[in-house]
């Protein structure tokens, strides 16, 4: 039945594990909730899987920050590399100190951690904040629009005129306001909080610099968090994969890496791993059950190993605070 919705993992062709656990998942999400989808139903899936992310986008120039927030069922974290972070090849003095403000206690705290070949450097380079250019702002649109109609007030008008700039005036100030409550309260705007003012940022909108920052919303915490490795990368016309290694234990304390309140630990339960190029490779898995670690290659399964490995996806279950497992095994180096 997969198969038949999903044809493109038919045949002997060379697949990507986490598109196919994506595609798998949402797959069951779906049926469980029926056709249509009725939105008042959370699968077994998404009470097992599902996260919440929020997105800050800061601009540089004004200092307004806009709340996005959206759901996943498993984190695509980029390789921790020795290498600087994009942001951080960045001259602009305004902008450094933005990226300065924008960053989580943990970057703050421990400045090279998104250097680290680990899942926690990893987590960190995917928290870190980046810089986008041409950022429509808002509120700096508001601005210009609220000098503009100003200005043109200050001047000889009919009384037609005056009457319609001023009506436009209180609306840009109406806005103005609006942002700036989000901003300082962390709200997402919503499409129908913007619409009244569509027309000034359809017509003129004023771009800046902006710090983008992602971060885990720490009540919101899945279940299981699933965390693949972009090991892939699109290189001009190739596809090359990254071999670095990563280096993991079997807790995760997600609290770095999280807004919004407290956020859970948690312990590996299993790891994917692939050997191998993108002509020809293999897929293996290594799982937990109870202190057990076994490994599972096609028909050929071992326990009793180490999962001393090279990750692409691994597999965590929040940690009860109140009723830890009795089979915690020490952590892995």
């Amino acid at each position: 039945m997969f198969i038949k919705k999903h044809r493109r993992f038919g045949g002997f062709r060379q697949q990507d594990a986490n598109e196919f656990t994506a595609c798998l998942l949402d797959q069951l999400s779906q049926e469980e909730a029926g056709r249509p989808p009725r939105p008042d139903v959370r699968s077994v899936v998404d009470r097992v899987f599902q996260g919440r992310q929020q997105t800050c986008v800061t601009c540089t120039a004004c200092g307004t920050s806009y709340y996005t927030e959206s759901l996943f069922t498993g984190l695509n974290v980029p390789v921790a590399s020795s290498l600087p972070h994009d942001s951080e090849r960045v001259t602009d003095q305004k902008v450094m100190d933005a990226i300065q403000t924008a960053k989580l206690p943990v970057h703050q705290d421990y400045e090279s951690l998104h250097l680290c070949p680990s899942i926690e450097g990893c987590l960190a380079r995917h928290t870190f904040p980046d810089v986008a250019q041409g950022f429509k702002c808002l509120y700096c649109t508001l601005m210009w629009y609220q000098a503009a109609l100003t200005k043109k007030l200050s001047g000889e008008l009919d009384e037609s005129t005056k009457k319609e700039y001023q009506d436009h005036l209180v609306t840009v100030k109406e806005g103005l306001e609006l942002v700036s409550e989000a901003s300082a309260s962390r709200r997402p705007l919503s499409d129908e909080d913007t619409e009244p003012y569509d027309t000034y940022f359809t017509r003129r909108p004023v771009r800046q610099a902006a710090t983008v920052r992602v971060a885990l919303v720490g009540p919101a915490a899945p279940q299981v968090l699933m965390i693949a490795l972009t090991r892939f990368k699109q290189t001009g016309v190739k596809v090359v994969k990254n071999n670095d290694p990563v280096g993991f234990r079997e807790t995760l304390d997600m609290a770095p890496f999280s807004i919004g309140g407290p956020a859970p630990r948690y312990r590996l339960r299993g790891v994917t791993i692939h050997s191998g190029g993108l002509g020809g490779g293999h897929y293996t898995a290594v799982c937990r059950a109870g202190a057990t670690w076994t490994h599972y290659s096609d028909s050929s399964v071992r326990s009793g190993v180490k999962p001393d490995v090279q990750p692409y996806v691994l597999f965590y279950e929040r940690i009860d605070e109140e009723k830890e497992d009795l089979d915690e095994s020490p952590d892995l180096e």
